[in-house]
């Protein structure tokens, strides 16, 4: 409706190829009383938005681009949610409370219900949804649910239980073995699931959430802490198990050695095994543990039939050599020492005029961050490092920030001094059309990357201290005048002196041509002809009387390109400064589509995208195709409906995207004259293939060039590449069914798949070191 939405939720998150390291200053807020957020000194990246608010449906933005040294505006506009509510019931026909309830897709936080049952979620979309309920010994079940019907009420069944006790092959029990029951084997314990451990006794008693059918009957995973995993039957519902005989592990201990042979404690030792095979129930194939005081450890296989790999690491040094351990009998008894390498040693020595520094700060980075404080003799050692190059840098109040770049080698132990100045005052004045600035706002940034602020006085003097020698930068901005920036300035110079531009302002308002209504929620961009490098595109919105106003112009010729929703789209030239101070724009009513979007079942799909092209040469039909500028991004409802507006006559293609639907290109010719069209888009689901890629140790790798190509089918031609993200995952989505060969550009042995319309496959491709 327009109003603005105070306390939603906002957060923000970026895309993981700008680095681990990266922490974004804040990353969520509340909206204020006039549904403004903001997020301040984020990095240039792509980022997304999620929106939250009890009543509303959530709303997610993906693809938000900030570049460096702008801003970026973007509203938000929020729908009312639409309401299921209901209440659980035991079978009796009492208030069941305490269980978690959640709606299937995703479209509200889980919720629990209260004392007398009751549950609400109120931010649904307009659609069906699976209502579950989970807990603990009760069974799980869905039920189908329209939203804004009559509150429902759900009867909640209780799970059968399963009881035994475990010993070993001489009849001795065996405590702390966790349990748990499912339906389907997997590889670890499943957190919907319930699970226990067996007593000193060895006795376990545990229940089941889910009930066997037909087709597969329920199991019981067994992992012990010193014998080998197991998974057993359950033929029956809800029974006593008697005696269940575990196999004893294959134990391996040892000592944890430094580089020097002493024992070491806290040492992580890890095993891990490469296989993957199929039905192997052992649970995770990675497990770890620490040495004790002594450098002792010992840690058990979980299934002897398996190859694994040994080895340590310790923050202080680099890994220890990675030891085979051959598959075998089990419980047999393997002596191994493991003895770690030595890591480089960096050593810190902050000064400033030749005397030690205490209490700098000392960030050291690389691909891990690590940071320290130096001591009363101006050292900081950082051990452990592996071989590469590294940066430090150094900051402390009262002096001046310094970074300096070292490379570390194998084993080397490096002394690096380096030196704070005390630090330095930067003076200066601003000026706008030789008239002094007050309160303009100076922001410095020295050659440690480190920025101070000031604002300048009456007679537009200004100091900003703190400052490290070496070349600045130097930004200033004012009100009425253009924000610039002077880079390379000396602290050995006079007096900066920064003259500023006068700014100037659009203002206007916009009309429909022939009943002169207001046009709101008009897009009006601007851009300056003249600067083409670097050039900069800026943008407000038309209010509720079809008044804009943006401000902080050079003078010189300008692009201003207005788009809306029911308007055609206009492009006008403007030249500031401007005789007339109000400028009015009359718009034209275009042509527009109704899209209906729905899968192959006919169900409708919420969520897609959807982008107008025209062909680049629309008189005669002929180039590629183009997007058409709108005023905001196009997805599709919850019914699958969208409507667009302000087409312009002739071909017009849709260009339509989902995460999980194969993208297709209608095309519709369009009418002469301010027309409605009905277009209906059937889309197909995309299948999907999802992995790792991991070194020879089985340690996922990011940054890995990876090609999906199709061989056959529907897949002939289609090809498209893309880097392993962190911990080596990639994921190539909206696949048509077909052949596929998936590999590596560095190598390895190709995979060939056999994709089927909506499946999902899982493929790991190892990689060279």
């Amino acid at each position: 409706k327009g109003n603005p939405v105070e306390g939603a939720r906002v957060e923000i998150s970026f895309d993981e190829e700008m680095g681990l390291e990266y922490v974004i200053p804040r990353n969520d807020v509340l909206t204020d009383s006039e549904g403004f957020f903001l997020f301040e000194a984020i990095k240039p990246g792509e980022y997304k938005v999620e929106v939250k608010l009890s009543g509303f449906q959530g709303k997610r933005l993906s693809d938000l681009v900030v570049l460096p040294g702008r801003k970026l505006f973007e509203e938000i506009v929020l729908d009312f949610g639409h309401v299921i509510s209901g209440r659980l019931i035991s079978m009796q026909g009492d208030p069941v409370q305490g269980k978690p309830v959640h709606v299937i897709p995703r479209g509200a936080e889980e919720v629990i219900s209260d004392a007398q049952g009751f549950f609400l979620f109120n931010t649904l979309r307009q659609r069906e949804y699976k209502v579950a309920v989970r807990g603990a010994c009760t069974l799980h079940s869905s039920t189908l649910v329209q939203v804004d019907e009559p509150p429902i009420e759900i009867v909640v069944q209780p799970g059968a239980s399963f009881s035994g006790r475990f010993v070993d092959s001489s009849g001795q029990p065996i405590s702390g073995v966790r349990v748990q029951v499912v339906r389907k084997v997997t590889l670890g314990m499943n957190d919907l699931f319930s699970t226990e451990t067996s007593d000193e006794a060895g006795l376990f008693s545990v229940c089941s959430e889910v009930e066997s059918d037909s087709d597969q009957s329920l199991s019981l995973l067994v992992f012990p802490e010193k014998h080998e995993k197991e998974v057993f039957q359950l033929l029956e519902e809800g029974v006593e198990l008697g005696d269940l005989v575990l196999t004893p592990a294959t134990r391996i201990f040892g000592t944890t050695r430094a580089p020097d042979g002493t024992p070491l404690a806290g040492v992580a030792v890890e095993i891990y095994s490469p296989e993957r095979l199929e039905g192997d129930p052992p649970g995770r194939s990675r497990q770890r543990t620490y040495s004790g005081v002594l450098g002792q450890y010992e840690i058990f296989l979980p299934a002897s039939f398996r190859k694994w790999e040994l080895k340590a690491d310790h923050r202080d040094f680099n890994e220890s050599e990675v030891i085979d351990i051959l598959a075998g009998e089990p419980g047999r008894e393997l002596a191994q020492d493991l003895t770690l390498t030595a890591g480089g040693e960096l050593q810190v020595l902050v000064t400033a005029g030749g005397l030690p520094v205490e209490g700098a700060q000392v960030e050291l980075g690389k691909w891990t961050f690590k940071l320290g404080m130096s001591d009363s003799q101006g050292e900081i050692v950082f051990s452990g490092l592996s071989q590469g190059f590294y940066k430090i840098k150094v900051t402390k109040r009262e002096f001046g920030s310094q970074t300096v770049d070292v490379e570390i080698t194998a084993g080397e132990i490096l002394m690096q001094e380096v030196a704070l100045d005390p630090s330095r005052s930067l003076s200066g004045f601003v000026i706008c059309e030789g008239i002094p600035v007050p309160s303009a706002e100076i922001r410095v940034r020295d050659i440690s990357n480190s920025y101070r602020e000031s604002r300048s006085e009456e007679d537009g003097s200004f100091r900003v201290n703190q400052l490290a020698d070496g070349a600045l930068r130097v930004d200033v901005s004012a009100e009425g005048c253009i924000s610039q920036r002077v880079n390379g300035v000396s602290l050995n110079e006079g007096p900066l002196t920064v003259a500023l531009e006068r700014s100037y302002v659009f203002e206007g308002l916009l009309y429909e041509r022939n009943s002169r209504e207001p046009v709101p929620r008009a897009l009006i961009q601007f851009s300056q002809t003249e600067r083409k490098s670097n050039r900069r595109i800026r943008s407000v919105r038309s209010d509720e009387n079809g008044y804009f106003r943006q401000v902080n112009f050079r003078a010189g010729n300008y692009r201003v390109r207005i788009t809306s929703n029911e308007y055609l789209p206009i492009d006008q030239m403007i030249e500031l400064p401007i005789a007339q101070s109000l400028l009015e724009i009359p718009l034209d009513r275009g042509g527009e589509v109704y899209l209906q979007i729905m899968d192959q079942q006919g169900l409708p799909i919420s969520g897609v995208r959807v982008f107008p092209q025209y062909r680049e040469d629309r008189s005669r039909n002929l180039g590629r195709w183009v997007n058409q500028s709108t005023s905001e991004r196009m997805y599709s409802n919850d019914s699958g409906e969208l409507r667009i507006g302000g087409l312009e006559a002739g071909s017009i293609r849709f260009r339509t995207t989902h995460k999980d639907y194969v993208s297709k290109y209608p095309v519709l010719e369009l009418a002469q004259g301010s027309i409605t069209e009905t277009l209906e888009v059937t889309l197909t689901s995309g299948a999907e293939i999802t992995g790792i890629v991991y070194l020879p140790n089985g340690e996922g790798i990011r940054g890995k060039t990876l090609i999906c190509e199709g061989i056959s089918g529907a897949a002939i031609g289609k090809r498209t590449e893309q880097t392993s993200g962190r911990l080596g995952k990639f994921r190539f989505g909206q696949l048509v069914g077909g052949e596929y060969v998936l590999r590596l550009e560095s190598g390895g042995t190709p995979v060939t798949v056999l994709l089927q319309a909506g499946q999902s496959i899982q493929i790991d491709l190892e990689s060279g070191p």
